[in-house]
């Protein structure tokens, strides 16, 4: 391509920018290593999800009166879901579905003041940080004295009004 370059029209100007862009793009991917960035990100994906299992799943054993001592070792022995839910989130009703599992196998694990439930519970109350993020799911399974709270009803308020924070 010779220089100066006269260009008539807006398609020459865009074909020319894209030209460079093009070859910005391959010097660029020469350079790095995009299968080891996309590791590095599964990989940071990969753990990200597995903390906020964890934390659900401590939330729900919580619920079933499970005592605190005894949450690692029955997150060990679960069978937990390895894949999120349709919404992003740790699937609340597997987790569930393997705790019943694995306290049909080894009940002793629970202790004998343990409630393993048939469904999935809240685990938006209780013990957990009423800083969390809220989302749409978390509002929905509230009940009516957890979100008349006064510094909860707010949030709900700001969340409804299209506040994300």
């Amino acid at each position: 391509m010779e220089f100066p370059v006269s260009i008539e029209n807006q398609e020459q100007f865009d074909a020319l920018v894209k030209n460079r862009l093009t070859r910005e793009r391959e010097k660029w991917e020469k350079s790095v290593n995009i299968d080891e960035f996309r590791q590095r990100a599964e990989s940071a994906e990969s753990a990200a999800f597995a903390r906020v299992q964890a934390r659900d799943a401590r939330a729900l054993l919580h619920s079933m009166s499970v005592p605190k001592e005894r949450h690692g070792r029955i997150l060990k022995l679960a069978e937990m879901p390895t894949a999120p839910g349709e919404d992003g989130e740790p699937d609340r009703k597997a987790m569930v579905e393997a705790f019943k599992s694995l306290h049909g196998d080894m009940p002793e694990v629970f202790g004998p003041e343990a409630t393993v439930a048939e469904t999935a519970l809240d685990t938006s109350t209780g013990d957990q940080d009423t800083d969390a993020p809220l989302t749409l799911d978390r509002i929905e399974r509230m009940d009516a004295g957890e979100i008349n709270e006064p510094s909860m009803w707010e949030r709900v308020q700001r969340f409804m009004a299209g506040e994300r924070a």
